[in-house]
Order: structure tokens, then C-alpha cells, then sequence
């Protein structure tokens, strides 16, 4: 190669390489001069890091943790360097930064000695307490100063003190099953208030002779609350058990007002008897079965002891819904810990309202509503049940009898009853429709030392059966609480009263409606009577089914329930 030609080669080569780094110098520079442009207003710190690291392709180095303690950010750049940006943004807030490279790395601002004599001369002493929603003192709850030192349990009378926080410092107030409270803090702070938490795993349930919470529970407890119960229009509250807690089956003997209800906790546990769970109402044991009756209609509740004796109903029907507070049901050991072979079956506790501290108030429910039979069953007509009732004779090889042959008490349908008469007696005589009327009215209040509680409730309920057959049902619920200043003296006074009117027919007329003829004669006669298709010589043709209305089943009852309890507190706990 020409030494020309090779020194104007190495000369070209030369000058691309300067061009190349000084290309280079002027890309880094340009990346390191980049501008921001931000206007935000009264936004967190985070979303203004966010924006910026979107802008600047820089890293931004922090923990959640420590931006809580940050201010709000208002910002107007236009077109700076991100130095200048940073140096905006992080003028008032308690944290610094540093910047290494394209990484931003941000720390919590170390206060000066300054800082710390001012805070300290500032600081103020904080004393309160703290309460339930029943007024009551609320014992062994956690308070904490938010993102700082300092804290302090709830004594036995719910109060606490926590010296040397800063004014503008929060105060967190924090117990299980209960939602955190967060208050300003000040050197007076009395009734802050708690409320239970309404997550399902934090809903207090009994255990035993304590009580704690789904989320630490290790036993097989279920519970149905009053909201559950108020949902459901029904006489008897086990009836708002169906379906809601599992392990435990409730089978309504008959659908009418009144009626026994079965209940099974796990199965059956005996051949004879010994299969109904205890019933425990506020801490008294409470009746499994009623007095024998002379009627069937309601059916038996109770376990059989082997007669045919007839308990008529079921005991809970006499207590009203609108008085629970929640229905605890025990199975296992957690009934038998506590009442022994009497809840071998299991046990169902019921909890009614008591008082409440607040304000005065009167709540009024008027609910009303109806029923009906909602599936019969496909009958024949006449002309069908004709023809099956002569083929029958045919059969049997017997002559099919006619109006000219001997008649009987057998073959009247086919012989003396009108042979073109059709009659649907399941809507004669279970075609009705069954009316109900619940109406509450309950006053109730207090002060953080006394509560109290005034219920009345009226329910009537008819049948779907013709003539004038119902339930009414009348109940007074009374409630009064007293606890003295200091907490160690306590007073409960508890009374549930009802009056129960059942008027039902003596006998079920469902079994009329499905076996009757449906060309059996009419139900009256021309002048409103009981028709019975009397013959010639008296004898009657007919068996009116409305006969069994005449003795008609009655039950009047009255249940009271009343428990008192006086305690005091001689020593700490």
C-alpha cells in the first residue's frame, strides 16, 4: 500500500473516533440534564415518585413504611432538571435522598438537636379512656402513638397514659374482633368509643363459660344472629336455624302455626329417646317438651318415652323471635363441658336484646304477609274416578251396582251421588289462604352505668283451612342493666312474658281433601247448614268432613321467664 494512501486511511479513522466519543459526551450529558415537567396538586408522595421516575427513567429506592409518614405534595415545574425537581418535592417533607448514578435512594430526615428541644418542650402527656358501645370499660386494649414511640394497655376501668407525645401525633387503639380506632392526640381523651369488627371470623360466639372469636376458635359452635332471624317471618325460632349452620337438622312436623318442630344435632344418638338437644335460655335451662295433649294436630316435638301420648306443639313457639339477640349451638364437648349428659344430644343456647347505652329510641316492625298450599297433588276427575271404581268391581268379578240395586254405605258414590258432580276438595277444604301479622315496638336507651329495654310484640296467624282457626300470640320483654361508676358492682334484671291463643280444628283436613270423592255432595245446604245427604229413614249418606270443626282444638298458654343477677367485685382480677 502507497504510504499516502495508508496516512490518509489512519487520518479518517482517527477523526470518526473523536466524532464518536464526542457523540457519546453529548448523549450522557443530555441524560443527565433531562427536564421534568410536574404539576400536581395535594397528591401523595408515592404517585408524585411515580410520575417522576416515568419522566426521568430514574430508580427510586423506598419502603411503604417510611412514605407514611409523608405529606402531600403540591407541585408546578416546568421544563428543570431533576436535581431541582427532588429538591422541590422533598423541601417540606421528613424525608431526605441521595443520588447515586440514575438511583435515588430515600431515607428518613435524622431531626437536629434543635428539632429535638423544640419536640421536647411541645411534647404533652395523654390520659384517657376507653369504652364499648355499651358504655362499659374496655379492659386490656392496645394504644400506640402511629409512626412513633409510645404506648400503653387499658386498665380494668379502660383507662391508659402515654407521656411525652408530640401534639400533632395520632393515637391507634387496637383489640381483637374490634375495628382500630384512630384519634387525635390530646391530654384528655375519655370515651373513645370501640366497635366490633363485622368480619364473620371476628364475630364473638360462646365457648364454653368464655366467649372468643371465629378466627381463634377451635371448637364446633354455630351462631345465627337477630339480623339472620329478622329475615325470616317465622313463629318459632328454631325455624330460623334451617339451613344455616351445619351438623343440625330442623324438620317442621306440619305447617301449622304452633306445630312441633324436630330438631337433631348431628344425627340421632339413641333408639328410644334422648335425641333433643338442651335448651338454655339466658344461663335457664328451659323446657324440652309440653304437657301431654288430647289432640295430635301439632304432633309431638320431644323425644318419645314409648306411649302414644301426644305432646301437642312445640316450647319455643312460646318464645318470641323478636327477642333474640343470637341462637348458639353447641355439639360435642362444648355442650357436655358444661351441662354434662343433659346435652349429650347437644345444646342450643339463646341469647335475648338487653340495653344499651345511647340516646332514647323506639323501634316499630309491623310485617304482614300470607300463604297458600303451594303443591297439590294431581286427583282424578269424576268421570275417571267413576270408571277406576267400576273396573274395580269388574275385577273382583262382582256385578257394578247401580241406582236400582242394593244400596250401601259402600257404593254411594256410585249409586246415589250425583254422577256428574266434580268437586276439587283440595281447594275446598286446604285451598285457603293463611294470614299473618307481626308487629314489635320496643324503647330502649341509657347511660353508660344503667340500660334498659321495653318490648311488646302481637302476632296472629290464621290456617289455610276454611272457618275462623289461628295462633295469637301476645309478648312483654323487659331488660334492666346497672353497673356502678367504679365498675365493681353489677345488677341485671330479665323478664320475657307470653300469651298464646291457639285455635286450630281438631283434626288435619288434608287427609279429607285427597281420599273425598270428587262427587261427594256439597259441603251446606240451601239455608247455610252442614249438609249431610240424609235418606229417607234418617241415615246419613254422607260424612261432612267440616264436622271436625265443630270440636275444635284449643290451647291457651302463658310462659314467663324472669332472671335476676346481683354481682360485686371484691378484688381485682
Amino acid at each position: 500500500m502507497p504510504n499516502g494512501l495508508y496516512h490518509k486511511i489512519m487520518l479518517i479513522m482517527r477523526l470518526t473516533t473523536v466524532l464518536l466519543i464526542a457523540s457519546l459526551m453529548q448523549v450522557s450529558a443530555a441524560g443527565l440534564a433531562q427536564k421534568v415537567n410536574l404539576k400536581i396538586d395535594n397528591a401523595p408522595l408515592k404517585t408524585v415518585l411515580k410520575a417522576l421516575r416515568q419522566q426521568s427513567n430514574y430508580d427510586f429506592v423506598y419502603t411503604d413504611k417510611m412514605l407514611d409518614q409523608s405529606k402531600a405534595v403540591t407541585v408546578n415545574l416546568q421544563n428543570v432538571e431533576i436535581t431541582e425537581a427532588l429538591k422541590t418535592i422533598f423541601e417540606r417533607q421528613p424525608l431526605t435522598y441521595i443520588v447515586e448514578d440514575r438511583t435515588v435512594t430515600i431515607q428518613l430526615k435524622e431531626p437536629s438537636f434543635i428539632d429535638n428541644l423544640i419536640a421536647r418542650f411541645q411534647a404533652i402527656d395523654v390520659y384517657g379512656r376507653v369504652v364499648d358501645e355499651s358504655g362499659q370499660a374496655f379492659a386490656g386494649a392496645t394504644v400506640r402513638v402511629k409512626n412513633g414511640k409510645g404506648s400503653a394497655i387499658t386498665g380494668n376501668d379502660g383507662g391508659f397514659s402515654i407521656k411525652n407525645v408530640g401534639q400533632d401525633a395520632v393515637l391507634v387503639i387496637s383489640y381483637l374482633g374490634y375495628v382500630n380506632k384512630e384519634v387525635a392526640a390530646s391530654s384528655d381523651l375519655t370515651g373513645i368509643l370501640m366497635k366490633l369488627s363485622e368480619s364473620k371470623l371476628d364475630e364473638i360466639e360462646i365457648q364454653a363459660y368464655s366467649t372468643t372469636s371465629k378466627r381463634l376458635s377451635t371448637s364446633n359452635i354455630g351462631t345465627v344472629k337477630a339480623e339472620d332471624i329478622a329475615k325470616q317471618p317465622v313463629q318459632n325460632p328454631l325455624l330460623a336455624l334451617q339451613g344455616r349452620i351445619p351438623g343440625i337438622v330442623i324438620e317442621q312436623q306440619t305447617g301449622l302455626p304452633g306445630a312441633a318442630v324436630k330438631v337433631r344435632i348431628q344425627g340421632q344418638n339413641s333408639l328410644k329417646r334422648g335425641n333433643s338437644p338442651l335448651y338454655v335460655i339466658d344461663g335457664i335451662p328451659y323446657t324440652q317438651t309440653l304437657l301431654p295433649a288430647l289432640s295430635s294436630i301439632l304432633r309431638q316435638s320431644g323425644d318419645s318415652d314409648g306411649s302414644n301420648t301426644q305432646t301437642g306443639g312445640s316450647p319455643l313457639s312460646f318464645i318470641n323471635p323478636s327477642d333474640i339477640e343470637s341462637i348458639d349451638v353447641l355439639k360435642d364437648a362444648d355442650a357436655t363441658s358444661i351441662y354434662g349428659s343433659r346435652a349429650a344430644a347437644g345444646a342450643i343456647l339463646i341469647t335475648t336484646k338487653k340495653g344499651k347505652a345511647g340516646d332514647t329510641k323506639i323501634d316499630v316492625n309491623i310485617l304482614s304477609g300470607f300463604g297458600e298450599v303451594t303443591r297439590k297433588l294431581k286427583l282424578l276427575n269424576t268421570q275417571q274416578y267413576l270408571e277406576m271404581r267400576k273396573e274395580a268391581h269388574r275385577n273382583d268379578g262382582l256385578p257394578v251396582p247401580t241406582s236400582s240395586t242394593a244400596q250401601s254405605p259402600d257404593n254411594y258414590d256410585l249409586t246415589l251421588w250425583d254422577q256428574n258432580r266434580n268437586t276439587d276438595w283440595q281447594e275446598e277444604l286446604i285451598g285457603g289462604t293463611a294470614r299473618y301479622t307481626d308487629a314489635n315496638l320496643t324503647l330502649s336507651g341509657g347511660s353508660a352505668t344503667t340500660q334498659f329495654l321495653v318490648g311488646g310484640t302481637f302476632r296472629k296467624e290464621t290456617t289455610v283451612f276454611p272457618g275462623r282457626t289461628h295462633d295469637q300470640k301476645g309478648a312483654l320483654h323487659f331488660n334492666l342493666n346497672n353497673t356502678s361508676v367504679n365498675q365493681k358492682f353489677k345488677f341485671q334484671l330479665d323478664g320475657k312474658y307470653m300469651l298464646d291463643d291457639n285455635r286450630l280444628p281438631g283434626t288435619d283436613l288434608t287427609n279429607e281433601a285427597i281420599n273425598l270423592a270428587p262427587n261427594a255432595p256439597a259441603l251446606y245446604n240451601a239455608d247455610g247448614t252442614l249438609n249431610f245427604q240424609s235418606l229417607a229413614n234418617g241415615n246419613s249418606t254422607f260424612r261432612n268432613p267440616l264436622v271436625i270443626l265443630i270440636p275444635s282444638y284449643r290451647n291457651q298458654t302463658k310462659n314467663l321467664l324472669v332472671n335476676t343477677s346481683i354481682g360485686y367485685q371484691f378484688t381485682q382480677a
